[in-house]
């Protein structure tokens, strides 16, 4: 009977050598999974909100999550319709002062649109009660309009997306809130 050649040292390392490649390529996939699962319960936003065991971490983490406009894409505007509101009497005396404004909101994107004009009753109602509630001499200055408009995109936002108990509102969809009429 003929004697086997003993086997060649190529042949002898390649089992060695696939189980390393089989090691390496089930961590890599592994690594890969994680990754893969960690980005899309990020990108989701399924995390659980119970409310009360929310963190500030928790809350930067869906404020981040917002989608904010890249630099390229051209800004969204949502027109509001005309109003006119009666001021609030300022120390001068009982005179009648109204203002007439137009606004037009920049927001995110148009989803955010869609919930402006399905909330459009209380938009309007905290705007007027904003403004009815200033003065003239409030909202000639610069710094007054400005002012003012913070204050409209604040209310705007809390109406689109009321902040959590004790916890800070986040920014929401409007980016800012500009008076083409005033």
């Amino acid at each position: 009977m003929p004697k086997e050649a003993p086997p060649a040292a190529s042949e002898v390392k390649a089992p060695k050598n696939r189980t390393k490649l089989i090691l390496i390529l089930v961590i890599l996939f592994l690594v890969v999974v994680i990754v893969l699962g960690g980005a899309l319960l990020l990108l989701s936003g399924s995390h659980s909100n119970d409310g009360d065991d929310d963190d500030e971490e928790e809350v930067s983490q869906r404020d981040s999550s917002h989608k904010r406009k890249k630099s390229s894409e051209p800004p969204v505007f949502s027109s509001l319709d005309r109003m006119t509101v009666n001021l609030r009497t300022g120390p001068e005396g009982p005179q009648t002062v109204f203002v007439l404004a137009e606004i037009s909101l920049e927001i995110e994107d148009v989803s955010a649109d869609i919930r402006i004009k399905t909330q459009m009753p209380r938009i309007r109602d905290i705007i007027i009660g904003i403004l009815s509630n200033k003065t003239e001499a409030e909202l000639l200055p610069r710094e007054g309009k400005e002012k003012l408009a913070e204050e409209i995109r604040t209310g705007i936002n809390e109406i689109l997306e009321p902040p959590i108990k004790g916890k800070k509102a986040p920014d929401g969809p409007v980016l800012a809130v500009l008076f083409t009429t005033f």
